[in-house]
């Protein structure tokens, strides 16, 4: 069962579900949930999904493996390969449906070049994006991630939407021991927290 992030449940939600281009920039330390919640919303979300998970690689292990990963949720061929990433990203546009690619620990994929690369590289796909495509990156080094909102970076103002995922406040960490007393509750908060991971 999942519990709490109705603000962010509801958020993402219309993000997949919108008829305009969408990019979401989903950060947070990790065991924070980041990955629960995002499959939480894409499990009720009609489209294709490809839920991908960068790998501490080489830019071009990333790229295999992502290659991989479309292959996997368009029921192609394991071997199907691109030479860029531009190239995927055109042949996912020529599919001509609604897909939500999700680039997990995407710190992993960003890191693999200097200079903000990868990063410019995905600037230039989401500029043509169409608004059939959702992409969501999302990543548990809250430093490396935050680059991505800075003005000096390539992506700057393409996120239409920004999710800082946190640990739960007392009242959404109340709802993992329903039976309890108030004080019990505030008493569990007070030594545990708000951390899902710990919660659960």
């Amino acid at each position: 069962m999942f519990l709490g992030r109705k603000k962010e449940i509801k958020i993402l939600k219309e993000e997949f579900n919108s008829e305009k281009k969408s990019v979401c920039l989903v950060y947070g330390k990790r065991r924070i949930g980041k990955s629960s919640l995002i499959n939480e919303v894409i499990n009720k979300i009609d489209g294709i999904v490809i839920n991908h998970f960068c790998i501490k690689s080489t830019y071009e292990g990333n790229l295999s493996h992502l290659c991989r990963s479309v292959a996997l949720a368009l029921n192609l061929p394991i071997s199907t390969n691109f030479a860029t990433i531009f190239d995927l990203f055109d042949f996912l546009e020529s599919q001509n449906k609604k897909i939500i690619i999700i680039l997990d620990e995407y710190q992993y994929f960003k890191e693999t070049k200097k200079d903000n690369e990868v990063d410019s590289y995905l600037q230039n796909i989401v500029d043509r994006m169409s608004d059939r495509i959702k992409l969501v990156l999302c990543g548990s080094y809250i430093s490396v991630m935050k680059e991505l909102i800075k003005e000096s970076n390539p992506l700057f103002g393409r996120f239409t939407k920004i999710l800082h995922i946190e640990e739960f406040d007392y009242y959404e960490a109340a709802e993992f021991y329903p039976n309890l007393s108030v004080k019990d509750k505030i008493a569990f908060y007070s030594v545990f927290g708000g951390s899902p991971f710990v919660l659960c």
